[in-house]
């Protein structure tokens, strides 16, 4: 016998559509045969937990589980923890501005072919373990896009790599954040001229929110 175990997030706009919107989503639990488990849901949420971030009224932010983990997550003795903690600051990228650029001195330890799993531990590499660590945990909030509206897009790029800020204006016209985007250059990229890193740092911005604009 095989367990799947799905979560499953339903929002609405208002109340009235959320009561059909809720009733569609267990008809079809129904039709499919499935079973939920009434103690493990939650209704009318103004604000959940989802997959490691807490979602609703418009935003997201990190889950304060993530937070305690990104701070008390111990300084590397190795590649493979310097892995997990970039797999677990990197999922929230979104949230950092040049993030891959800010990695960059922890990114460059584990390329090569050595596979040893030894690491010299320099001061750039605990500056950026610290700094990661400082900007995650200060609670930075992502407001969800409104496709209604236009969007705000900057691109930028430096010697290291390029970075993408996406945001939109509300009705009061003030600007709020949707994601950061950001990459490292390629050895190949970062024998560009300033006005070519520049440009390719546009290319990048509207390759990768195409997807999302």
């Amino acid at each position: 016998m095989t367990f799947i175990y799905i979560k499953i997030a339903i929002y609405s706009n208002n109340c009235e559509d959320h009561l059909k919107h809720v009733d569609e989503v267990l008809k079809r639990i129904g039709d499919a045969n499935l079973t939920i488990k009434p103690s493990k849901c939650k209704f009318a949420q103004n604000r959940t937990k989802y997959l490691g971030h807490v979602v609703g009224s418009g935003v997201r932010t990190l889950a304060e589980a993530k937070i305690k983990a990104v701070l008390n997550f111990p300084t590397p003795t190795s590649k493979t923890q310097i892995r997990a903690f970039l797999g677990l600051a990197g999922y929230y990228a979104h949230y950092v501005k040049n993030f891959s650029v800010i990695a960059a001195p922890l990114t460059n330890v584990l390329m090569g072919k050595v596979k040893r799993e030894s690491i010299i531990w320099t001061k750039e590499c605990n500056q950026t373990f610290e700094e990661l660590k400082r900007r995650l945990t200060q609670k930075p909030v992502l407001y969800a896009p409104d496709y209604k509206k236009e969007f705000i897009v900057q691109s930028d790029a430096s010697d290291l790599g390029m970075g993408v800020v996406l945001s939109q204006r509300d009705a009061e016209n003030e600007e709020h954040l949707v994601l950061y985007l950001s990459t490292k250059f390629s050895d190949a990229e970062r024998k560009y001229s300033a006005t070519e890193r520049e440009c390719a740092a546009i290319i990048y911005a509207n390759k990768k929110n195409s997807s999302i604009t």
